[in-house]
């Protein structure tokens, strides 16, 4: 993720005390970040470089799973399954974003609703 990106996500992450409400808000902020940079998002995620060759994709996942897993261990029983819960959120976060970028979901703004 861009620094960009992680700021986005950490204020998110930051005005909440409640986990469900963070990983919504953690979710959010992925699907904006990818509607509002459409570049930047696909570079990112989506042009298949290799972490090996650009180490600050790999620091930049790290950070996510860093600071995401101690929310999701506030809700989970263990850390395989907070593990598990980060996966299915940042999973969910990622198809959603994807689904929008192909329009195949109406614009939030448009309908004036939240994702």
């Amino acid at each position: 993720m861009t620094r960009s990106s992680q700021r986005g996500y950490r204020t998110a992450l930051a005005a909440h005390t409640d986990p469900a409400e963070q990983l919504a808000e953690f979710a959010l902020a992925y699907v904006w970040f990818a509607a509002e940079e459409g570049a930047l998002f696909h570079i990112t995620f989506l042009a298949g470089l290799e972490k090996s060759r650009h180490p600050e994709l790999a620091a930049a996942g790290s950070a996510l799973h860093d600071d995401l897993t101690p929310v999701t261990s506030r809700v989970s029983p263990t850390p395989d399954t907070a593990f598990d819960l980060l996966v299915q959120v940042a999973a969910a976060a990622r198809g959603l974003a994807l689904f929008h970028e192909r329009d195949m979901l109406p614009s939030p703004r448009k309908r004036q609703v939240r994702l």
